[in-house]
């Protein structure tokens, strides 16, 4: 079957039933092929197909037999399955996908030639099982003889893995019939990814698939037309793929996106950007959407906006954050801007503000104007002795002539990169009056605690109890002087008048927040 364009940039086909039979039955379809892509490098990342132990969570006990004969109890189960060299185990966080998946994975692959995507020159996915049949089904859709490029460096986000899955090596994949590049150099090798399994955070998963799509965008095959590149991966791949091109780096993600990333990129979605001089730009619905029983593979556009808006990302770098241990020239600013919410002598905050002239915690941080270097804000981040894992914020303030113009929020996400930096998961603070400032910041009220300083060095899971748990007096007689036994019969004295009470106006009650930032 063979293509042609006409006028309209529409795509027919010239064994078109209706040309050569005027009565028949059927009109084979016509798409539109849109002028968006002409020219441009093109880059389309796809999200694997419907997983089977995701529908089916007990398959592998339901459905092989203790001699692991494969017994399919569903339509929607495929039917056969590969051998694994290390028994069915291997299927284990490497799962092979559905009939569904397959099916939508090779409709895809049928869409990108419908609407003038093709050609495509390379197809790059990650080793999990799941991608790399999704790829195959996608290159049968195209209908093209193209060579599958297994990146590990693709791979999903490490931290939610015990081990590192037993993929399948090139030979076998050869062997099992899969249209493999075996001349492909893999930008990380499978062992690389092993020194992160279980503790990769957010940071170093997008940095990773940074460096990874940058060495892929980077490899050319081709001198004389643009590149189009799909990539088969997994959703959190997806999404830091997408920050990787927008430059956009990962502040706004949360661990708590990074678990609703499949909501996000549903199965089988399609996200496409074209690169016009030298910015990656998003293409709008460059194929149809799937749609099934009120399902449909359509992105989440108002999570990639939220999360992704150049507008969001660029403007901090107006601005530096940094420790005030290297620009000791701004403490005296800082006493003056400190002192416009919380009043104290000079000597006082300058004595409180070196204690934190460090590069760790107990730490004070500035915000400066990249343009004339200007004071505007601090933050201090301090130890919880009785928490490693969790930091304790405070003197979070901006200058009183630049409040409203949403560099509070900007200052509470460097200083949130910043804890993630040193290692910390969570961020504890409290306010008297900035409570919903902080709720809009994402932090949630919890339960009150001691503030740092001496008094909470004494602090770890309430062990302070036992240290003020008042004593008990058992024999009150003990406590009586000596001399007063012989003097009982003495009157004692009145006791002085009690002292005239000074009213003191009363403080406000304290907000606890907590925000988890891993």
């Amino acid at each position: 079957m063979t293509e042609k364009m006409n006028e309209n940039h529409k795509v027919q086909f010239e064994d078109d039933p209706q040309k050569s039979n005027p009565q028949c039955a059927y009109k084979f379809g016509t798409f539109d092929r849109p002028k968006t892509l002409q020219n441009k490098k093109v880059i389309a990342l796809i999200r694997n197909g419907e997983r089977i132990d995701r529908v089916f969570p007990e398959w592998l006990n339901l459905n092989f037999t203790d001699s692991e004969e494969y017994l399919p109890t569903d339509l929607n189960q495929p039917i056969e399955m590969l051998k694994r060299s290390g028994g069915i185990g291997d299927y284990i966080d490497d799962s092979p996908i559905t009939e569904i998946g397959d099916l939508t994975s090779e409709c895809l692959g049928r869409s990108f030639r419908s609407h003038g995507i093709w050609p495509l020159q390379k197809v790059y996915s990650s080793p999990s099982l799941r991608c790399i049949q999704s790829a195959a089904a996608f290159i049968k859709g195209l209908n093209k003889n193209i060579k599958l490029c297994v990146e590990p460096g693709l791979f999903d986000w490490t931290k939610w893995y015990k081990n590192i899955p037993k993929f399948l090596s090139i030979d076998e994949l050869v062997k099992a019939g899969y249209s493999i590049d075996t001349e492909y150099i893999p930008f990380k090798k499978v062992d690389e990814l092993k020194e992160r399994i279980g503790k990769e955070t957010i940071d170093e998963f997008y940095s990773r698939i940074r460096a990874c799509i940058s060495a892929i965008t980077s490899a050319s095959t081709s001198t004389s037309k643009p590149e189009r590149i799909a990539i088969i991966t997994h959703s959190t791949s997806i999404d830091a793929s997408i920050k990787a091109l927008r430059k956009c780096p990962p502040r706004l993600i949360t661990e708590t996106n990074m678990t609703q990333m499949g909501m996000h990129y549903p199965y089988s979605t399609t996200v496409m950007l074209a690169k016009d001089h030298h910015n990656w730009s998003f293409v709008y619905q460059p194929i149809a959407p799937f749609s099934y029983l009120g399902i449909s593979n359509k992105a989440d556009v108002k999570f990639i906006n939220s999360t992704t808006r150049a507008k969001n990302n660029n403007v901090y770098n107006e601005y530096d954050f940094i420790p005030l241990i290297r620009r000791q020239e701004y403490i005296e600013d800082c006493i003056n801007l400190l002192n416009q919410e919380w009043p104290r002598s000079f000597a006082a905050r300058e004595n409180s503000l070196k204690r934190a002239l460090n590069e760790v915690p107990d730490l004070s941080l500035i915000l400066l104007t990249k343009s004339d270097q200007k004071l505007i804000g601090h933050a201090r981040i301090c130890i919880l002795p009785f928490n490693l894992e969790s930091c304790w914020v405070e003197s979070v303030i901006v200058d009183n002539s630049l409040r409203g113009k949403g560099i509070g929020k900007i200052l509470m996400n460097f200083i949130e990169e910043k804890a993630k930096e040193l290692g910390y998961s969570e961020i504890y603070l409290s306010t008297e009056d900035k409570e919903i400032f902080y709720k809009k910041c994402g932090y949630q009220e919890c339960a009150p605690l001691l503030n740092v300083g001496a008094a909470s060095k004494l602090m770890k899971h309430g062990g302070l109890n036992k240290l003020l748990k008042p004593k008990t007096i058992d024999k009150v007689e003990t406590f009586i002087p000596k001399f007063s036994q012989s003097c009982s019969s003495s009157v004692a004295p009145p006791p002085p008048p009690p002292p005239i009470p000074i009213s003191k106006p009363q403080s406000k009650s304290k907000t606890y927040f907590l925000k988890k930032i891993k």
